[in-house]
């Protein structure tokens, strides 16, 4: 009974802690959230090192922004979908504005596992698309 018991308890801890990984959808959630909020401290933290510049230069160009401005975004999302293929990742979700619902745009988000974290891949190059 006492070993049935062991195994049942390590069984409960390793679904616990796989449970605790953020997994892509709700770091795309976030990140999506942040950028919508200007926070794009939050967004540095769920980008690879490879967004941060372009996070900086986004950041410098919204220091002009009121915060009422800020938080009246006329845009909102939707997360449709995720596809997970070994450390990587495709979000795909929908946007639109507020003021015309009908526009709505299909964008997909790639992610990557970057020591053992999902962290949207952001870069310079993405801005070309």
């Amino acid at each position: 009974m006492k070993k049935f018991f062991w195994i049942f308890m390590v069984l409960v801890l390793l679904f616990t802690l796989s449970a605790c990984e953020k997994k892509p959808a709700k770091v795309a959630r976030g990140f999506l959230e942040a950028m919508h909020n200007h926070d794009y401290e939050t967004a540095k933290e769920l980008t690879v090192e490879s967004g941060h510049e372009i996070l900086d230069m986004l950041a410098s160009f919204s220091e002009g922004i009121n915060e009422e401005d800020r938080r009246d975004s006329d845009t909102d999302f939707r997360i449709i979908k995720t596809v997970v293929k070994g450390d990587s990742a495709f979000v795909t979700y929908e946007t639109w504005s507020k003021s015309e619902p009908d526009s709505v745009s299909t964008v997909e988000m790639p992610l990557v596992k970057e020591n053992g974290d999902w962290k949207v891949d952001f870069s310079k190059d993405d801005l070309d698309k």
